[in-house]
């Protein structure tokens, strides 16, 4: 699925232009874990598990769920402060 690390680029996208090919990963990550987070959000609110729903979709929403669950522990873990 994935196809490598952030800033790498898309292997299927021409060499010629890897800061754009990097750009439109990065855009293309940021989208895919906000409809993983709205997805979660959805199957939250319709109390439909994530093994009631297709394969793709149900690991979409457990991605969600972890991103989530992610961004509220860094939240009650305060601001970071830098030395």
């Amino acid at each position: 699925m994935a196809h490598g690390a952030v800033g790498e680029g898309d292997p299927d996208l021409p060499g010629e232009a890897p800061a754009i090919a990097a750009h439109e990963t990065r855009e293309s990550l940021i989208s895919k874990i906000y409809r993983d987070i709205a997805l979660a959000a959805i199957a939250a609110e319709l109390q439909m598990p994530a093994s009631a729903l297709e394969p793709e979709l149900g690991d979409a929403v457990k991605r969600g769920v972890r991103y989530i669950e992610f961004l509220l522990k860094s939240r009650a873990a305060g601001p970071r402060t830098t030395a």
